[in-house]
C-alpha cells in the first residue's frame, strides 16, 4: 500500500504484513479497504490485499473486488457505519450496505453523466471471527457529565444556506502543509472564494477528528484585534481558574513567553481571518492596526512558528507586512470548488429555486453546462448567479453573464450600504474590493483583459501588446508596466498562476464579468471596441499557430497544441464569435478548432459551433462580407460534421450553399464534383438510394472529365456501398472491382486495402465465409506491408465478426483482442469502444451475462468520456438485451428507452426501429399483446420507410407469433406469409424459422376441430396454406405440403 511520504508528492510503499502488524498491535479488529480492486483476485490462489491482511492476522477486512465509483463508496460507507454504530455485526452491516447499492443503482460517471450499475457485488468480506462494535453506556454519572461538558465546548460552524460542499483535496493539502512544512499558513483567495467558510469548517473538522484540542477564531471584519487582546482571550480559555493569578499579573513580555510555551507544547488551532483589514486596504472594513501593533502581532506569530499549535490566516491579499526573517512566507492559494463539488452545489441551488428541470432539458442543458464552466467552482458566484434561473433561461443568463449585464448580480439592485457590507453578497463588490486596491494605471491596463475568459498567457503578452498599440484609442496606456500590473493582480487574488505553467495565469471567474460590466457604459464604447479589435487580431494569429501545432507530424508538438487549445478554448470561441459579428475571416481561428474536435471526439460542440456559423452567414443573406466569402472551405467542413452527426437536412442545405457558391461565384466546375460526392453521402445515409446514385454519378462524370482517377475510385467505392446497403451484392461487387482496378492500375497499393476490406464485407453478408476471410486477409497483408499498425485493427475486427457469425467464439475473441491491443497501443481510446461492444455480444451469445455487461459498460464509459451520445444508444440497447435475456423486464425496458430517447434526439429514425422491435419482444414475453403489437407496428413502419425488406420480414414474423398466441389464425397466417415472401429472396436460418411457424399453424388446423379454430373460414384459411406456399416458393402443392410436414416435425421434436 502507498502512504504519504515525508516530502510533498512522495509516497512510501508499505508491505501488507507491516500494515497488518500495526493493526494488530493497536488492537484494531476491522480493516476497511475502501479502494478499487483491494479485493481483486488474480489467478486461482488468494492474492487480494484483503486476503493478505487476514492471513497476517487481521480479524476482519472489507475490500472491493473491482473498481468502485466514488458515489457507490459513499452510499456503501454511510450505510455500513450506521449499522456498525447501531451495534450490528460486520457481516450484517455489509449485507445492508450491499442492499443499499442494489436498491439505488445510479452512479456518477465521467463528465458528470449518470449510469446504472449492478455494483452491489463489489464489496468482499474476509473474516476470521465475527465482530460487533456495541456502544456501551457511561461507566459513571461523572463520566457522562464530563463527556457532555466536553461536547458543549466543541466548536460548530455556522449553518450555510446551501450546505458545505467539497474541499476534500484542499483540506488534505492544508493539513499536510501544517503538519509537515510549517504550522503557520495563509489561505489567500478572492472575496467569495469561500475562505471564511473553509476556515470555520476546518475548525469544526479538526476538533471533531481530535487533531486539535481547542479552536480559536478572530475575524478582523468584526474588530481590530491587537496581539494583547488575542493573548488575553487565549489565556482565559487555556488557563481557566489559574488565569487570574498565573497569567494576568505578569508583565507583557512574560505573558507572551508563557502563552507561547503553552501553545508550542499543545495542539490547538488559532485562526486569524480577514487580515486585509489590518492594513486598511481600499474598500476593506476599517479595523486597522498601526505599525507598532502590526509588529506585535507578527512577533506573536513568530513565537508560535514551529510549535504544535496550528495557525491559519485568511486574507484576500498576500499580507507582505507579515513575513520576514522570523516568519517565512507560507501561502495556500484557494481555488474554486472541484468539478464534482461545484456540480453538487449547483444542483442544490437549482433544487432550492425550483429550476433543476434545466439539468434534464436537452435544449438548455448545454448553456447551463457552459455557465457552470465559466463560474469555475467559485462558491459565491454560483450562489448569486444561478438563482437568476428562476427568471431567465440558461441561454439568456449565459448571454447576460458573458456580456457583463449588471442584472446578473442580484445584490447590485439594493440601494445604500457600505461596499464592505455587500462584499460577501455581491460578485461585483467582491472584485471591486480587490480591483480598487490597484493603481489607476493598473486598472486601465487590466481592462484590456476584459475579452479573456478563464486564462491569459503572459508569455504572449508582447504579441497582444503589439495589437493593442495599433489601436489609437489605447495609445496612451502604460504598456511598459504590464508585468507590475499582472503581479498586482496576483497579489490581490484577481489572477493566480495556472497549474499548467507556461506563463499561464488563471483569471478569477468573476473578473471578466466585472471588467465587461464596467466597459458596457456608453462612454467606454470606443475603448471596448479597440480592445476587442486587438483581441480579435491576436487570436487570429493564436488560432493559426495552434492549428499548425495540432496538425504537426511531430507527436510532441501535437500534444502541446491540444493542451494549449484546451486551455484557450473559451478565448478562441470568443474570438470566433467576435470575428463573425465583425465580418472578419474565421479561417485561422477555425483552424485550431477543427483538428481539436477531431482528436477529442467532441462532436456535439463541433455541431453547435457549425450551427452558429451557418446561422450567422444566413443572417448576412446576400450581403456576406468579402472576408467571410473566402471561408466557404469552413462551410464544407461544417457540412461534413453535420453529416457525421446525422443532421442530414443541415448537411444537405450547407452543401447546397457551398455548391451554389462554387457554381455562381467561383465557377469552379472541378470543385463542384466533391460537393456532389458529399451530397451522395447525405442521401446514402438517409437510405435515399436513387438520389445517392444520381449525385455519385454526377460527381463521377466530372471526375472522369478531369481524369481524376483517385476520385473516380472513391465514387465507385461509394456506389458499391449504396448497392451493398440494398443487398445488391453483384452490383456492389462490380463497383468495388472497378475501384480496385483503378487503384491497381495506378499502383495505389495502400488504397487497395480499403476496397478489399469492403469486398470482404459483401462476401460476409452473403455468408461466403472463406471469400470474406480471403479479402480481409489481403487488406491486412497490405497494412502489414506498409507498417500501418492502426489500420490493421479494423481488419482483425472484421475477421472477428466472421468468426462470431460462425459461432467460433474463441477465434472471434482472439481477433477482437488483437484489434483491441492495436487500438490501445496507438492510443485509439475511442475506437476501443466498438471492440468492447462486440466482445460483449460474444459473451452475451454464450450467456455469460456478467462478462457481457462488463464489456458493454467499458464501451459505454468510453462513449461517455468522448461525449458520443449517439453511440451510447447502441450500448444501452445491448445492455437492454442482456437484461431481456435474463427476464429482468423493467431493467430491459429502462435501457431500451434510454437508447430510444437518444436516437430520437439525434433523428436516427432507422435505428429506432430495432429498439421498438425489442420493446415489442419484452411486451410479448409478458403477454402484453396490445403493447407488443404497437411497438412492432412502429418498427415495421420505419423499416418500410427505409425500404429494409429483410428487417420487415422479422417484424412480420413476430406479429404473426403474437396473433397466433391470441388464436387470431387468419392474421397469423397472413403475417407469416409476408415474412416468408421476403425471406424467399434471402434464404437462410430466418426463412426456416418462419416456415416452422407457418407449419405449426397448419398442423394445428390438421389436428384440431374447426370449432377450436373459430369457425370454418379459419379452417379454410389453414387448408389453403400449401397452395399459397407453393406459389411463393415456386414449388408444387405436394412439395409444399411435404415441406410443411417436415417443418412441423422438426418444430415438434425441438
Amino acid at each position: 500500500m502507498a502512504f504519504n511520504g515525508a516530502e510533498e508528492g512522495q509516497s512510501d510503499l508499505v508491505s501488507d504484513d507491516t500494515v497488518a502488524g500495526l493493526l494488530a498491535s493497536h488492537q484494531i479488529p476491522i480493516a476497511i479497504l475502501n479502494a478499487c480492486q483491494s479485493g481483486k483476485q488474480v489467478g486461482a490462489s488468494e492474492t487480494s490485499l484483503g486476503s493478505r491482511l487476514m492471513a497476517e492476522g487481521v480479524q476482519n477486512a472489507l475490500a472491493m473486488g473491482y473498481s468502485v465509483s466514488v458515489s457507490a463508496a459513499k452510499l456503501l460507507m454511510t450505510s455500513l457505519y450506521e449499522q456498525l454504530l447501531d451495534g450490528k455485526p460486520l457481516a450484517q452491516a455489509v449485507r445492508r450496505g450491499r442492499l443499499e447499492l442494489r436498491n439505488d443503482k445510479t452512479r456518477r460517471a465521467a463528465y458528470n453523466q449518470t449510469i446504472e450499475l449492478e455494483d452491489w457485488l463489489l464489496p468482499v468480506m474476509y473474516q476470521n471471527r465475527e465482530i460487533a462494535l456495541p456502544i456501551t453506556d457511561f461507566a459513571t454519572p461523572e463520566a457522562e457529565a464530563a463527556y457532555f461538558e466536553q461536547q458543549s465546548r466543541r466548536y460548530r460552524a455556522p449553518a450555510l444556506t446551501y450546505g458545505f460542499f467539497g474541499r476534500d483535496v484542499d483540506i488534505l493539502d492544508i493539513e499536510t502543509h501544517l503538519l509537515t512544512q510549517s504550522n503557520v499558513l495563509l489561505i489567500q483567495g478572492m472575496g467569495g472564494a469561500g475562505k471564511t467558510t473553509l476556515l470555520r469548517h476546518l475548525m469544526e473538522w479538526e476538533q471533531t477528528t481530535q487533531l486539535v484540542e481547542r479552536v480559536f477564531y478572530f475575524g478582523y471584519d468584526e474588530k481590530a484585534y491587537t496581539a494583547a487582546q488575542i493573548m488575553d482571550r487565549l489565556a482565559r480559555d487555556l488557563y481557566g481558574a489559574d488565569y487570574t493569578h498565573a497569567f494576568s499579573p505578569l508583565p507583557d513580555g512574560a505573558k507572551l513567553e508563557k502563552l507561547a510555551q503553552t501553545l508550542r507544547s499543545e495542539r490547538h488551532l488559532l485562526v486569524l481571518d480577514n487580515l486585509e483589514s489590518i492594513t486598511g486596504a481600499a474598500l476593506s472594513i476599517q479595523h486597522t492596526l498601526d505599525a507598532a501593533e502590526q509588529a506585535k502581532l507578527r512577533h506573536l506569530l513568530e513565537r508560535l512558528a514551529g510549535g504544535k499549535t496550528l495557525v491559519l490566516l485568511g486574507s484576500r491579499g498576500r499580507e507582505a507586512w507579515l513575513w520576514g526573517d522570523g516568519l517565512t512566507e507560507q501561502v495556500y492559494e484557494l481555488p474554486g470548488l472541484d468539478r464534482e463539488a461545484a456540480s453538487d452545489l449547483a444542483k442544490e441551488i437549482l433544487q432550492r429555486h425550483k429550476t433543476d428541470h434545466y439539468l434534464a432539458d436537452e435544449v438548455e442543458r448545454p448553456a447551463l453546462t457552459q455557465l457552470l464552466k465559466l463560474l469555475d467552482g467559485h462558491p459565491l458566484a454560483l450562489e448569486i448567479v444561478l438563482p437568476n434561473l428562476s427568471r431567465q433561461t440558461p441561454t439568456e443568463l449565459l448571454a447576460a453573464f458573458t456580456e457583463g449585464d449588471v442584472g446578473v448580480d442580484v445584490a447590485t439592485g439594493s440601494a445604500g450600504g457600505e461596499v464592505w457590507q455587500d462584499k460577501t453578497a455581491s460578485i461585483l463588490r467582491c472584485v471591486e474590493y480587490s480591483h480598487s486596491n490597484l493603481s489607476p494605471q493598473a486598472q486601465a491596463l487590466l481592462a484590456c483583459l476584459a475579452p479573456f475568459t478563464g486564462v491569459f498567457r503572459a508569455e504572449w503578452l508582447p504579441q497582444y501588446t503589439e495589437q493593442l498599440q495599433q489601436q489609437p484609442e489605447l495609445a496612451d496606456l502604460p504598456f511598459d508596466e504590464w508585468q507590475t500590473v499582472l503581479q498586482e493582480g496576483v497579489n490581490w487574488g484577481l489572477l493566480t498562476p495556472h497549474e499548467m505553467g507556461g506563463g499561464y495565469l488563471r483569471l478569477q471567474p468573476i473578473l471578466p464579468y466585472f471588467l465587461r460590466q464596467r466597459l458596457n457604459h456608453s462612454a467606454q464604447a470606443p475603448f471596448r471596441e479597440a480592445v476587442e479589435a486587438a483581441f480579435c487580431a491576436h487570436y487570429d494569429a493564436v488560432g493559426n499557430a495552434l492549428g499548425q501545432l495540432i496538425t504537426s507530424k511531430q507527436p510532441q508538438e501535437r500534444q502541446i497544441g491540444l493542451a494549449l487549445t484546451n486551455l484557450e478554448y473559451e478565448n478562441l470561441m470568443t474570438a470566433l464569435k467576435m470575428r463573425l459579428q465583425l465580418g472578419l475571416s474565421i479561417v485561422n481561428v477555425y483552424r485550431a478548432f477543427s483538428p481539436y474536435w477531431n482528436t477529442t471526439k467532441n462532436d456535439q460542440e463541433a455541431l453547435a459551433v457549425g450551427q452558429l456559423i451557418v446561422t450567422k452567414i444566413e443572417e448576412y443573406d446576400d450581403n456576406i462580407p468579402d472576408a467571410l466569402k473566402l471561408d466557404f472551405s469552413i462551410l464544407f467542413d461544417v457540412a461534413q460534421r453535420f453529416l457525421s452527426g446525422k443532421q442530414y437536412q443541415l448537411a444537405e442545405s450547407t452543401y447546397h450553399r457551398v455548391l451554389d457558391w462554387l457554381q455562381n461565384t467561383v465557377k469552379n466546375r472541378q470543385a463542384t464534383s466533391m460537393i456532389y460526392h458529399q451530397l451522395g453521402m447525405v442521401a446514402e445515409k438517409q437510405r435515399q438510394w436513387e438520389t445517392a446514385v444520381a449525385h455519385y454519378e454526377k460527381a463521377l462524370a466530372i471526375f472522369i472529365e478531369f481524369n481524376d482517377w483517385n476520385a473516380q475510385a472513391k465514387a465507385y467505392h461509394q456506389l458499391g456501398m449504396v448497392a451493398q446497403e440494398q443487398r445488391q451484392w453483384e452490383t456492389a461487387a462490380a463497383h468495388y472491382e472497378k475501384a480496385l482496378a483503378l487503384k491497381i492500375e495506378f499502383n495505389d497499393r495502400h488504397g487497395q486495402a480499403s476496397t478489399y476490406h469492403q469486398m470482404g464485407i459483401v462476401a460476409q453478408k452473403q455468408r461466403q465465409w472463406e471469400t470474406a476471410v480471403a479479402h480481409y486477409e489481403k487488406a491486412l497483408a497490405i497494412y502489414v506491408e506498409f507498417n500501418d499498425g492502426y489500420s490493421q485493427a479494423p481488419a482483425y475486427f472484421q475477421l472477428g465478426r466472421v468468426a462470431q457469425e460462425q459461432r467460433q467464439w474463441d477465434t472471434a475473441v482472439a481477433r477482437y483482442e488483437k484489434a483491441l491491443a492495436i487500438t490501445i497501443e496507438f492510443g485509439g481510446g475511442y475506437d476501443q469502444a466498438r471492440i468492447y461492444h462486440q466482445l460483449g455480444i460474444v459473451a452475451q451469445e454464450q450467456r455469460q451475462w456478467d462478462t457481457a455487461v462488463a464489456h458493454y459498460e467499458k464501451a459505454l464509459a468510453i462513449y461517455l468520456e468522448f461525449n458520443d451520445r449517439y453511440e451510447q444508444a447502441g450500448t444501452y440497447h445491448q445492455l437492454g438485451r442482456v437484461a431481456h435475456h435474463q427476464r429482468h423486464w423493467d431493467t430491459a425496458v429502462a435501457y431500451y428507452e434510454k437508447a430510444l430517447a437518444i436516437t430520437v434526439e439525434f433523428g436516427g429514425g432507422y435505428d429506432q426501429a430495432r429498439i421498438y422491435h425489442q420493446l415489442g419482444n419484452v411486451a410479448q414475453a409478458q403477454w402484453q399483446w396490445k403493447t407488443a403489437v404497437a411497438h412492432y407496428e412502429k418498427a415495421l413502419a420505419i423499416y418500410i420507410e427505409f425500404n429494409d425488406r429483410y428487417r420487415q420480414a422479422g417484424t412480420y414474423h413476430q406479429l404473426g407469433i403474437v396473433a397466433e398466441a391470441q388464436e387470431q389464425w387468419q392474421s397469423a397466417i397472413d403475417y407469416f406469409f409476408k415474412a416468408i415472401e421476403i425471406y424467399a429472396h434471402y434464404p437462410g436460418q430466418n426463412q426456416e424459422i418462419a416456415l416452422g411457424s407457418l407449419a405449426r399453424v397448419w398442423q394445428a388446423g390438421q389436428t384440431q376441430s374447426a370449432t377450436h379454430l373459430e369457425g370454418k373460414s379459419h379452417l379454410a384459411a389453414v387448408e389453403t396454406i400449401p397452395a399459397r406456399l407453393a406459389a411463393v416458393l415456386n414449388i408444387s402443392p405436394a412439395e409444399a405440403e411435404a415441406l410443411l410436414n417436415n417443418q412441423a416435425g422438426e418444430s415438434g421434436s425441438s
